[in-house]
């Protein structure tokens, strides 16, 4: 696929996700995809092959909670090759992004993003997301990070008491949302749908109680 190609897709996904993304926007959003495949075929960073399932499994996904996102500083955690941190701080250069992670070579990788895209809104951190002294974030975002019950007990202490979790799951997880303790209210499970993908995606959103 020719990036003139996947730009259409990514234009035409973001119309239906009803965000206004600039032809400046898309282009970084491809120079991301484009560093990532580079970086891939060293650091294995995604199983994905091609462009064009990049930008519908990477970005658009990613870019579709972009509607439910507070105002105000967001923690990505767990967040690999920068998956929903990246393509979020694209479309919200006004809001403040921490992307963590405790792998170095996904690090590596994340500042790598920030230079070449020139993104002064992004913060990158090396560590456990367990290890980060105490915050107020007013939101936290995941993607395929880990069971609920367990991103909520290694993250309560990095998020305000009005702010929200935001993780991102593929079916609707059941079973993990009947095992929360005490303390945290399911706030809404979000059918999400992605332009062009074929599979079940939700968003859960949970808050203190």
């Amino acid at each position: 696929m020719t990036d003139g190609e996947s730009k259409k897709i990514l234009l035409s996904g973001c119309e239906k996700l009803s965000i206004k993304l600039s032809l400046k926007d898309s282009d970084r959003l491809l120079q991301y995809l484009n560093l990532m495949q580079k970086w891939n075929r060293t650091h294995n960073l995604t199983a994905l092959p091609t462009v064009d399932e990049m930008v519908i499994k990477h970005l658009l996904d990613s870019l579709s909670i972009e509607s439910f996102l507070p105002s105000g500083t967001v923690l990505d955690i767990g967040s690999g090759a920068g998956l929903p941190g990246v393509p979020l701080a694209v479309v919200r250069p006004n809001q403040q992004f921490t992307l963590v992670d405790a792998s170095f070579k996904r690090v590596a990788f994340l500042r790598e993003v920030k230079r070449r895209l020139k993104l002064t809104n992004i913060d990158v951190i090396h560590a456990r997301v367990e290890q980060l002294p105490s915050q107020a974030f007013e939101a936290i975002t995941s993607r395929a990070f880990s069971s609920l019950p367990e991103m909520l007990d290694v993250t309560k202490h990095l998020l305000s008491n009005k702010g929200i979790w935001m993780a991102m799951k593929g079916q609707n997880p059941v079973s993990e949302l009947s095992n929360l303790k005490d303390g945290f209210l399911v706030e809404a499970v979000d059918v999400l749908h992605v332009p062009g993908l074929d599979a079940e995606r939700h968003l859960v959103r949970i808050s203190k109680h």
